[in-house]
């Protein structure tokens, strides 16, 4: 899904919590408060997902300090496993 997508959808969430009649997504029905809250993840999203992808390649980067070996295990068990949920590459 592109960023403009996300920035909509983040928008009609947004709407939905502003109004205080939430939205039904789905058949499901979500409360204003829900909608906020799936605004704001929406909107940080695509900033989180940059900041991980840095993350890896800072990491994978040969002139990287020793110091951050230990950011490996890190990476494996948290940080792909998200890049991977993000991105639809599970």
């Amino acid at each position: 899904m592109d960023a403009d997508k996300i920035k909509q959808m983040a928008g009609n969430l947004s709407h939905a919590a502003w109004t205080g009649e939430g939205a039904t997504i789905g058949g499901g029905k979500f409360s204003a408060a829900e909608c906020k809250a799936a605004a704001i993840a929406l909107d940080a999203a695509p900033a989180m997902l940059a900041a991980l992808q840095e993350l890896v390649a800072w990491h994978e980067n040969p002139n990287a300090p020793d110091s951050i070996h230990w950011l490996g295990d890190v990476l494996a068990c948290h940080v792909r496993p998200a890049i991977a949920a993000a991105t639809g590459e599970r």
